[in-house]
């Protein structure tokens, strides 16, 4: 009794997220900052010296896992991806 408790309580104290559909449609740089944005990350924004989210994505889509990345639910799983 005392188990089901506890997990009732520690559920309460942590909320869902937003409900965020997955990105349609294929793995791309722009789906993934178009993702991080719908999430408000801040991996979305631009660089202080004024590049956007895309052109830091195309210097790194090789390394990058962009089905993972553009299919976070949340601005934590980013680092996640490989």
């Amino acid at each position: 009794m005392t188990r089901w408790l506890c997990l009732a309580l520690a559920l309460a104290a942590c909320p869902p997220g937003p409900a965020v559909e997955p990105a349609p449609g294929p793995a791309t740089c722009a789906a993934a900052c178009d993702r991080w944005r719908q999430l408000g990350c801040i991996e979305a924004a631009h660089t202080p010296d004024g590049t956007p989210c895309e052109d830091v994505c195309s210097r790194w889509e090789r390394y990058w896992d962009l089905s993972c990345m553009s299919s976070v639910a949340t601005c934590e799983a980013i680092e996640a991806c490989p």
